[in-house]
């Protein structure tokens, strides 16, 4: 291993002295803790296709699936389901969301949402995208409905449709033009959004349905309209919600991450502040390009993202800058301190929401984490000393102070890349190095706050 006699002058690196050789570290396994989460299943019962569809339709048509509604119910209905009930008939959406705002549905206190069992409707819409609330459990204000929602959309509008067996049916909804619908269900509404607790769908490829992403926003909105705005946005005792589409005109995509091929995500900038996307299947929002994107705010544990809806390269535009002299000034140890509670609990956290939309800068020591035969690289305020690499990623975080780097270069790497990524041996030195980041992830083991950060790669070092 190369030893450092000199000083390095780096935009992103702050050196104290001379760096001395790394510690060739002797190396252990620690296998991860997880957490038991227990979830409700719906019961599920299959009919046949309804007879009145023709033959040339039926290869376009799955079998139709029906939901027992009171499977995943386990309080008093806002009305008597003894009442006869209103079949609204077959209806655009946008009709569905009017009148679930023109009869509002009473919602039991101490709850985030209620069913209407005595009125029903049909509609026909294009799956846009999944998406999970996490939580099905009483305390966390999802007993009465499903965790899942299947975001349902034609010419109209959009409307959330929740079913966890309609959740597992629907494969590849995102940009998909075949994933048609025609579903049924009873009104409801979960913190403030109207919906259809789905009571029967079908797929069936021949629906004459489209959904216009722009013509559903509520409009164009800067970064920090957005942070605003999901900071006042109802959410669930997990901090998880969905609120309203919005468009973002002429911003660049700043980092491109692709952890499974499921897993798709882009951090996107006005040049001041970073925004998570969520894009799934969509088309790659590459680095460095600019983009218009039309998207869903979405909120998981109290930290704001988008869903990505419809989106669109602009090639006439020239990309931002990242500008990194904006950034706070933020310890590992400070950064410990934005955190929620790990309650089921209907306190609201603005500040940390609104924590999200600024870049952070620390310098510290980068430390080795090695977990199962791989490595993970992390920062934190001290030199570590140890000769051994700190055994597990929940120990790391919650009793050693690091804060994990999440980035695929310092992320679960093997042993002869610990000291070739782009801080070198510095990697376990005793030189304080600098770095510029945003918040990643929050998780908690043993009570305590675990961290993960990205580090900006506009400000890695040249090597």
């Amino acid at each position: 291993m190369k030893k450092f006699g000199i000083a390095l002058i780096l935009s992103s690196i702050i050196i104290a002295g001379c760096t001395p050789t790394p510690k060739k570290k002797k190396t252990s396994s620690e296998q991860e803790s997880t957490s038991n989460v227990t979830s409700q299943t719906q019961v599920t019962s299959q009919t046949a296709p309804s007879s009145n569809v023709t033959p040339s339709q039926t290869s376009n048509i799955s079998t139709t699936q029906t939901s027992n509604p009171t499977s995943a119910t386990s309080q008093t209905p806002s009305t008597s389901q003894t009442d006869p009930v209103i079949d609204l008939g077959k209806q655009k959406i946008s009709y569905v969301v009017d009148y679930i705002n023109n009869h509002p549905i009473t919602v039991p206190t101490g709850m985030k949402g209620a069913v209407d069992y005595n009125t029903k409707v049909t509609v026909d819409g294009l799956a846009l995208q999944k998406i999970d609330l996490r939580k099905e459990t009483s305390n966390y204000g999802l007993n009465f409905s499903s965790r899942y929602k299947v975001l349902l959309g034609d010419e109209t509008g959009y409307i959330g449709a929740a079913s966890s067996t309609f959740y597992d049916k629907v494969s590849n909804c995102d940009g998909n033009p075949d994933s048609k619908y025609t579903v049924t269900g009873y009104l409801s509404i979960y913190m403030g959004n109207p919906e259809i607790f789905v009571t029967e769908y079908t797929l069936d490829k021949s629906l004459s349905v489209t959904f216009d992403a722009k013509k559903s926003s509520e409009g164009e909105v800067s970064f920090q309209t957005f942070f605003e705005t999901a900071r006042d946005t109802e959410y669930n005792c997990k901090g998880d919600a969905y609120g309203k589409m919005y468009t973002f005109t002429n911003v660049t995509s700043y980092h491109w991450v692709s952890d499974s091929s499921y897993q798709k995500f882009a951090w996107i900038t006005d040049g001041y502040s970073i925004i998570k996307t969520i894009a799934h299947n969509r088309p790659n929002v590459s680095k460095g390009k600019v983009f218009n994107i039309v998207g869903l705010l979405s909120m998981q544990d109290y930290s704001p993202a988008i869903w990505v809806i419809d989106v669109e390269e602009v090639s006439s535009q020239n990309p931002v800058e990242l500008d990194v002299s904006v950034a706070k000034e933020l310890s590992i140890t400070e950064l410990k301190n934005n955190k929620t509670s790990q309650d089921d609990t209907n306190e609201r956290f603005p500040e940390y929401t609104l924590s999200w939309a600024s870049l952070y800068k620390t310098t510290g020591y980068l430390t080795t984490v090695e977990q199962g035969g791989k490595y993970y690289i992390g920062i934190r305020d001290e030199y570590y000393s140890g000769t051994e690499y700190i055994n597990g990623k929940d120990n790391a975080r919650a009793n050693m102070g690091v804060a994990l780097f999440h980035n695929s270069e310092f992320w679960n790497i093997d042993y002869d890349h610990i000291y070739t990524t782009v801080y070198g041996e510095l990697v376990d030195s005793e030189t304080p190095v600098e770095i510029y980041y945003i918040f990643y992830q929050l998780t908690y083991y043993t009570k305590k706050t675990c961290w993960d950060i990205m580090v900006l790669p506009s400000t890695f070092p040249t090597i």
